[in-house]
């Protein structure tokens, strides 16, 4: 009777153990099938991997607080949600559209979950009565809703992951995140900041950051350049890039104006094939200065490139006049300076 109110005991405490923890029940698409799958949480280091058998894989284990998770297949993300310590069932489906496919999930279970699916479904809400409103003041409602909605499920959510990510999202400031020390681990959370901190740095009226480029042997410096009495226009481009392509010809006619008048323009490559960029230099017939480089990625987060073509205009004394701005504006200002 001892041995029997044991075991049960020891199976309760097993089934208490299972229920203090997570266990995810990931359903995947068919040509994932014997794949692993791998769990972050987080981190950019997986936390837990499983073989996909049977077109099934299960992490089990435990979570410290609830944080931002993804399940990568093949490189590829497949699931994004909040990991928790509850049971959390991810079903991923593949549909093929024009030019690819298109990868969707459906998660279930776990209280941040719900609260995203449920902020979610509201704004698809608003969207639809947005589309069809049938004046301008019902337009201004709608709008005024959804930022209500957003407003409030930021502040139920103050203290979790799924806040935290309204407030990145909606670009709140250093304050609001140091208001509220529970999210402020968050990894995320830490980039974002680390982030608002590199726009502070880099944005006009202030004085350029230095970065350095090594490729061949050869290492360049921005302070080469920068600060230096010449007015610089950094443009970070690559070969693949269509529009930075396209923004080549705006450049050139830059170029040619105002090269006489201690202007130039100075190129960085991001995330091309040094080959690929010395043709394309050639091909369109570039006549300023570019660095090459394997990735540029150091470069690029100086000054937070987010996407390409991204330039930076300095003035002689190295201070930032604009950083990513229009074209046209950059035109504008140039003429200004010039003529």
């Amino acid at each position: 009777m001892k041995k029997f109110i044991l075991f049960s005991l020891c199976a309760f405490l097993t089934v208490l153990a299972v229920r203090a923890g997570y266990v995810i029940s990931l359903t995947a698409p068919p040509d994932k099938d014997g794949a692993m799958a791998y769990l972050y949480a987080d981190s950019d280091t997986p936390l837990d991997s499983a073989l996909i058998s049977d077109f099934e894989a299960v992490f089990t284990g435990t979570i410290a607080n609830p944080c931002y998770a993804n399940i990568i297949v093949d490189g590829g993300r497949i699931a994004d949600f909040y990991l928790e310590n509850d049971s959390i069932d991810i079903s991923v489906s593949v549909e093929e559209i024009p030019g690819g496919v298109r990868t969707t999930w459906d998660v279930r279970g776990g209280a941040l979950n719900k609260a995203k699916r449920e902020l979610v479904d509201k704004i698809r809400e608003l969207s639809s009565n947005y589309k069809s409103a049938a004046s301008e003041a019902e337009r201004t409602e709608i709008s005024k809703q959804y930022d209500d909605i957003l407003r409030n499920a930021m502040a139920d959510n103050a203290d979790n992951a799924f806040g935290a990510s309204i407030a990145m999202q909606t670009r709140q400031p250093k304050e609001y995140f140091e208001s509220h020390p529970a999210i402020m681990q968050l990894t995320a959370v830490k980039s974002y900041l680390s982030n608002l901190e590199i726009k502070e740095k880099t944005k006009p009226g202030k004085i350029f950051s230095d970065f350095s480029v090594e490729y061949n042997g050869d290492i360049h410096r921005l302070s080469d350049v920068v600060g230096k009495g010449d007015y610089v226009l950094l443009d970070f481009w690559a070969s693949w890039c269509g529009p930075c392509i396209k923004s080549m010809d705006h450049l050139k006619k830059m170029y040619s104006l105002y090269k006489d008048k201690n202007f130039r323009i100075l190129g960085v490559t991001v995330g091309d094939k040094p080959e690929n960029s010395l043709s394309a230099i050639d091909r369109l017939a570039l006549p300023w200065e570019i660095w090459l480089s394997d990735g540029g990625e150091g470069a690029s987060q100086t000054y937070m490139v987010e996407s390409i073509p991204h330039t930076v205009l300095f003035a002689p004394d190295g201070t930032i006049l604009l950083n990513n701005a229009p074209i046209s504006e950059l035109e504008a200002l140039l003429a200004e300076i010039f003529e």
